[in-house]
């Protein structure tokens, strides 16, 4: 059996990889650039303060879910707590608040009262979302181990059900939300997920909430990607960190050792990279095989609008949004950047986790949509105005909170951070800062068939993370180092084959 396989990236995808191949028997080495594992799943410490940069709410969470058993079989789940709330995200606009009940129903009575002139759109809305509750998503476990009956059950109880549902799959978020008279209702369609989101993608995202699957664990970024890594290590598996790779060396269509930025060379019989995948193509590979599915989903598919993070370590606790994802807030003056026109705020409030503040305090997240190409101008250009922008901007966003919505924000700034798109660039390799990779348009949802795990050209080489999956994110991550491990078994039964002469 060829059990050695070199991991590039000790991320969730990397890290996920690792613990299913160790599993099954390979020995496995992860070779990570920075010093710690996480990739865009992270936080940084600023002072007292542990700025969180990805988790706002996990899916999975609820026995019974199948990503429950992925997360178990990770490590997740072992000792954490999660914080759940009924709500699961607030739209502020102009005085009035709508809330996203978690529940369906008390969400359908939320948006009458809110909008009752809107009623025909929002009994529509409502049916199709529960429809879309019944539905049991696919079963985690190999297809391949299931017996005729089983797939019967799994096509009869999600795929026929999501046909039915094939109105809301082709019609985005954006489009969707012109439909409604209200606004605060369009901001909920536009801001559940992303505008060029499919409405069938914003349902089941509900279906989660509905079933009471979703929460924040304790601890938050550092403290989940930390478990994986120890369920990693205690099945054998070894971490390098702080040691990047430069290239892939190729003999006879397949990948024989990586050079690593400390000079070192390592040798293996499989090849992962959990890496970006634009630098994986492009930087690893030399832009010398071209896959198909990507070239067409660069060009064609919608990426997650870059992000200007902006975390405060406030000085005293603050009223609870009481919500799980936080609130919206639009802004009846708009902050501009150039071209780039910022008329709301997704403000999250941390204080539920005292892991992250000193006692008495709390952290405070603000994100706003911005341009990748403005900021990546503008520190080429410039490095020192660059970072007196990012302050500039943030004191003008808070500014803009303090008067729409929160006031004496700024006189409870003790510490403050502000991450721009290059921020998560330099520090992951993200492509252009799309932070979550593809958006799940339609378009995207309809040919991510195409993007593969395996690299063509290349006999073991494979790629894993959140580009392989529209929609991006923790669960789809952690699935695509699952799904490597299973290929790569596979692939060694057949080498190990006996010959038939």
């Amino acid at each position: 059996m060829k059990n050695r396989v070199a991991i590039i990236g000790a991320g969730i995808a990397g890290l996920s990889a690792g613990v299913y191949l160790q599993r099954q028997g390979y020995q496995t080495e992860i070779y990570e650039m920075n010093e710690a594992p996480g990739g865009q799943c992270t936080a940084w410490k600023r002072g007292r303060f542990t700025f969180d940069g990805c988790i706002h709410w996990l899916a999975g969470i609820a026995p019974g879910d199948p990503m429950h058993t992925l997360w178990e079989e990770l490590g997740v789940l072992e000792n954490t707590q999660f914080h759940t709330e009924p709500v699961y995200m607030k739209f502020y606009r102009g005085g009035q608040t709508l809330s996203v009940y978690g529940h369906i129903d008390e969400l359908r009575k939320e948006m009458l009262r809110v909008s009752p002139e809107d009623k025909k759109e929002i009994e529509r809305f409502y049916k199709a979302a529960k429809k879309a509750s019944h539905i049991e998503i696919l079963q985690i476990e190999q297809i391949g181990k299931k017996s005729f009956f089983q797939k019967w059950r799994e096509l009869t109880k999600t795929i026929i059900p999501i046909a039915t549902l094939y109105p809301w799959f082709s019609v985005t978020a954006k489009k969707y939300s012109l439909k409604y008279k209200n606004p605060l209702l369009q901001d909920m369609m536009r801001g559940l997920f992303t505008k060029e989101t499919s409405m069938l993608f914003n349902l089941i995202l509900l279906s989660w909430t509905n079933r009471n699957s979703v929460g924040y664990p304790l601890g938050g970024s550092l403290e989940f990607i930390r478990r994986i890594e120890e369920k990693y290590k205690a099945l054998g598996g070894k971490v390098y960190y702080g040691v990047g790779v430069k290239q892939a060396n190729l003999e006879g269509g397949r990948i024989v050792s990586l050079a690593l930025a400390n000079g070192k060379i390592t040798e293996a019989d499989h090849f992962v990279s959990s890496t970006d995948a634009h630098f994986i193509l492009s930087k690893l590979l030399g832009g010398k095989y071209p896959q198909p599915g990507f070239e067409n989903a660069f060009h064609n598919f919608p990426m997650f609008q870059p992000i200007l993070l902006i975390s405060l370590g406030l000085s005293q606790k603050i009223e609870s949004f009481g919500s799980l994802s936080g609130i919206q807030i639009a802004f009846t003056e708009p902050v501009k950047f150039k071209e780039n026109v910022i008329d709301r705020a997704l403000v999250h409030s941390l204080g539920f986790d005292p892991s992250l503040s000193p006692k008495g305090k709390q952290v405070l997240s603000i994100t706003v949509e911005t341009y990748f190409s403005l900021w990546e101008n503008l520190y080429l250009s410039n490095p020192a105005t660059y970072k007196l922008e990012k302050e500039r901007l943030a004191r003008e966003i808070i500014s803009r909170l303090e008067k729409d919505f929160f006031p004496g924000l700024a006189g409870m700034v003790e510490k403050m951070d502000v991450a721009s798109p290059i921020t998560w660039t330099h520090y992951t390799g993200v492509y252009r800062g799309a932070h979550e990779g593809f958006q799940p348009s339609p378009t995207a949802l309809q040919n991510a068939h195409l993007l593969k795990h395996k690299i063509e050209g290349i006999e073991n080489f494979y790629m894993a993370g959140q580009w392989l999956t529209p929609g991006g994110g923790l669960p789809a991550a952690a699935l695509s180092g699952r799904s490597v491990a299973a290929l790569i078994g596979r692939s060694s039964v057949i080498d190990d084959a006996p010959s038939s002469s």
